[in-house]
């Protein structure tokens, strides 16, 4: 098909096309794990750590990786941020944030694919949804584990993968405290489970920020509200993690290990580090695979647009001659709900990350 540029602008756009809040939690932690390991482990360079315990051989597999001719051109990492806190829910593995972070190493940008939980995989999951796949039974299921998860999304979108980071997303807490707190204008007084937060600006603790990030019932829009303050939030951790000292990033190392697993060696998170270091947040664009919910079965669902997903995964995760545009015919996604029509002037709100944090 064809390339249909895409246009950046517009903010009724944007809110259509939003980005999930934990986009930018998730890339604030990534790089805190990048950087403290490069700095932290200079001499090891060799040394991977704690792989993930569902990978059926311990490693990706090679059919799904990015061909030798892109590679040191283009490389697509896997974050996948686990939720097993106790105060939301039993332990389920389900993935809560999954996303493709796809990092243009000739060209020095970072695009990140986030794919919703709740995306429909249709009978491969028991609940249809592509965020049950990691915490699924590989005697069970045809898609299981890291293994089976990285399997669909290149099945779905024709997406090479090459690494993996997997985060606990109940270390969060932890993190924060870990930096020092992050400092914001808190919009409202708030309090959640028995944690008060008085409006204004202040230095959050681990506590404090759940609160800020989790509490909806003090907006008149409730989820809109909500949103709105955790992009503050996200725009402050940002802002915060790249503030802090070579010390400190290094003392990070032990508190950020407990919560996360990767095939990634100390010399892979050298080169990210001082690759994404170099960018500044305008080099980075994040989007939201486009749909609309979908109930199926009794479940709610998303269901994915075709053409659209085409679009996008064209114009921003095939950025060389080797990985030639693709039509939606040639996606794995499957069929669930009836796309509305592609007019000419569509604006498909993508945005840096300077855009989403400024707004």
């Amino acid at each position: 098909m064809g390339r249909k540029q895409i246009k950046k602008t517009g903010s009724a756009a944007k809110k259509h096309w939003k980005v999930s809040e934990k986009v930018i939690l998730i890339v604030a932690i990534l790089l805190l794990l990048l950087g403290g390991i490069a700095i932290a482990g200079r001499v090891m360079v060799s040394t991977r750590f704690l792989g993930d315990s569902t990978l059926q051989d311990g490693q990706l597999s090679a059919d799904i990786q990015t061909p030798s001719e892109l590679q040191g051109r283009l490389l697509n990492l896997l974050v996948v941020g686990v939720s097993d806190d106790p105060e939301e829910r039993e332990s389920t593995k389900l993935t809560d944030t999954i996303m493709v972070v796809s990092v243009n190493i000739e060209d020095q940008k970072v695009n990140i694919l986030q794919i919703p939980r709740d995306t429909y995989v249709g009978d491969e999951t028991a609940n249809h949804k592509i965020n049950a796949i990691y915490g699924q039974n590989p005697d069970n299921w045809d898609y299981a584990g890291l293994d089976g998860l990285s399997q669909m999304i290149y099945d779905q979108f024709q997406v090479t993968i090459d690494h993996y980071v997997t985060i606990q997303m109940d270390g969060f807490r932890d993190m924060i405290d870990a930096i020092g707190g992050v400092t914001m204008d808190v919009p409202v007084d708030m309090e959640l489970n028995g944690t008060y937060v008085e409006a204004g600006t202040q230095t959050l603790n681990g506590d404090q920020a759940i609160a800020v990030v989790r509490t909806r019932n003090v907006y008149a829009n409730a989820d809109i509200g909500r949103l709105q303050t955790q992009k503050i939030f996200m725009s402050a951790l940002l802002e915060k993690v790249m503030s802090l000292s070579v010390d400190q990033m290094a003392s990070l190392v032990p508190t950020l290990l407990g919560y996360m697993t990767t095939d990634l060696t100390v010399e892979d998170c050298l080169g990210l580090y001082y690759l994404v270091r170099g960018m500044t947040s305008d080099d980075i664009t994040a989007v939201t695979c486009p749909g609309e919910g979908v109930t199926v079965s009794g479940q709610s669902c998303w269901g994915l647009y075709h053409e659209r997903t085409a679009i996008i995964l064209n114009e921003l995760f095939r950025p060389f001659a080797e990985t030639p545009d693709i039509s939606s015919d040639d996606l794995g996604i499957y069929d669930v709900v009836a796309e509305p029509y592609i007019s000419e002037d569509e604006d498909f709100g993508l945005g840096t990350m300077t855009d989403y944090a400024s707004e």
